[in-house]
């Protein structure tokens, strides 16, 4: 269960009652969490502030203007220190929200974060968001937080890990930050507006990603890019070594005998993302199922929204096809992406344990069946 409040590092003076309002929502321009609040504070009408690094740079606008280029409002530090921004933009808040994982060590830039806090004795609230299932309970601790610090405006700091710290980290915090600006009155929420409500869809997000973003199923010759996206997702995995396939396996398998099917994300007419999966089958629903067995997003292009937008081309395709099931594996370390799929919905199966027979115990099991003619 997350919410931790830390705002006994403010001076204990009684607090006043009194109509707290955000009139300003400031973080860094970093991908992921600091990106996903700034676009939810846009949307609800609140003013975007923040110090950037000199030269606006982010893991994913690397170069001049930087991030300067999408938040004009943004003013850069004298140095290109990271932590220079991280500390000013909690120095220049009123109160902070950290979005935190309990994975240790996954960001480096929250981490710096609470010292900071401490150092400025800033109020702040811990949100966890590694359990989806609590975010309705700390969105309204959250508000009621806010509420009780006495501060009729607030400038509200926001800082989390970076997209490629921790994936789908921009839509969680696009989700959260939008329910709790809403419930503080942000200037652009009429109460009775179903995009304002408690707990606000990511719908606005999807939009814009789905002007940028189209989908298009892997033809004979992509085979060459398609063993490219898995040997990254591979190198990813640490298990390079153990990815043996090859562009003949590929056309084989995939568009002679199309035994799976891959779709490509593209964004200005290049492949940024791959999906392949195949149909399983559930006796017990009596339908059958999409098995995704690999979803890659290239790191360059991590914390645009791809990789949600992907899945949701899926789920899609598995409702065209009238199948009632999308499910994949994930490995157990993974734990940015666990954090993922657990904010579409998403349920782990704890309680299956997948078995594999391959190699040498597989043809051991066969009894040497179908290897005549095999190369």
């Amino acid at each position: 269960m997350g919410g931790k409040v830390a705002a006994d590092i403010s001076d204990g003076a009684e607090r006043r009652v009194v109509h707290s309002s955000v009139v300003a929502l400031r973080s860094g321009g970093q991908s992921g969490a600091d990106r996903g609040a700034m676009d939810a504070a846009r949307r609800l009408g609140v003013a975007v502030l923040g110090w950037c690094p000199a030269g606006g740079w982010a893991e994913d606008y690397p170069d001049p203007p930087g991030v300067l280029s999408i938040y004009p409002e943004m003013v850069e530090t004298p140095s290109d220190d990271v932590i220079q921004r991280t500390e000013w933009n909690i120095r220049d808040s009123t109160c902070c929200i950290a979005l935190n994982t309990c994975v240790p060590g996954v960001s480096q830039g929250t981490d710096a974060g609470f010292a900071f806090y401490e150092k400025y004795r800033l109020p702040y609230f811990v949100f966890e968001i590694d359990d989806p299932d609590t975010y309705d309970v700390q969105v309204q601790a959250t508000v009621e937080w806010l509420k009780g610090l006495g501060e009729e405006e607030i400038v509200l700091g926001v800082g989390g890990p970076r997209e490629s710290e921790y994936p789908g980290i921009y839509d969680i915090a696009f989700s959260v930050i939008s329910s709790v600006l809403a419930a503080m009155g942000a200037p652009s929420c009429d109460s009775a507006d179903a995009a304002c409500d408690a707990k606000p869809s990511t719908s606005g997000l999807q939009r814009d990603v789905s002007h940028s973003v189209s989908f298009r199923f892997a033809t004979r010759g992509d085979v060459p890019v398609i063993l490219d996206f898995i040997r990254q997702l591979a190198e990813y995995e640490h298990a390079l070594d153990r990815a043996v396939a090859t562009e003949r396996l590929l056309e084989e398998q995939l568009f002679d005998q199309r035994k799976a099917e891959v779709v490509f994300a593209v964004v200005s007419g290049r492949e940024v993302g791959f999906a392949l999966f195949f149909e399983s089958f559930s006796t017990w629903l009596g339908r059958a199922g999409v098995f995704l067995e690999d979803l890659f997003v290239v790191p360059d292009e991590r914390g645009k929204g791809y990789g949600r937008a992907l899945l949701e081309y899926l789920a899609g395709i598995a409702v065209e096809r009238g199948c009632g099931r999308l499910e994949w594996n994930c490995l157990d370390w993974n734990h940015p992406s666990i954090g993922f799929y657990l904010s579409l919905g998403a349920k782990a199966q704890d309680e299956w344990t997948t078995y594999r027979l391959e190699g040498d115990a597989l043809s051991e099991l066969a009894g040497g069946r179908g290897q005549e003619g095999r190369s």
